[in-house]
């Protein structure tokens, strides 16, 4: 499961950005401050999700290998971002990744 959500979370991340800041509508200058409010409504939501869904994981598993060595609850961390790295390339490379921030 870590390794899913490592993967998958450089497309949860830019898209988190993108609806806490509101910088998807730029380009078009217009002033939807309702359309603002609600992008920003959302992106608390994706936020808490995948905070939750993450954490609970990582605590979790870290908690698990804690439990046989200490040096092992670095593990599922090292895994997360690992696989955070290869979505990233997966996703197009780190050129990719920055734009959309």
């Amino acid at each position: 499961m870590d390794i899913i959500l490592g993967f998958f979370s450089p497309g949860w991340v830019p898209a988190i950005f993108m609806h806490l800041t509101g910088t998807f509508g730029i380009e078009y200058g217009e002033n939807n401050w309702n359309l603002d409010f609600l992008a920003s409504l959302w992106g608390s939501f994706e936020l808490l999700f995948w905070l939750g869904a993450v954490l609970c994981v990582l605590i979790c598993l870290c908690w698990k290998c804690a439990q046989r060595k200490k040096w092992m609850a670095l593990i599922p961390i090292a895994v997360f971002l690992f696989s955070f790295g290869i979505g990233i390339l997966f996703f197009g490379g780190w050129d990719v990744f920055l734009s959309r921030f």
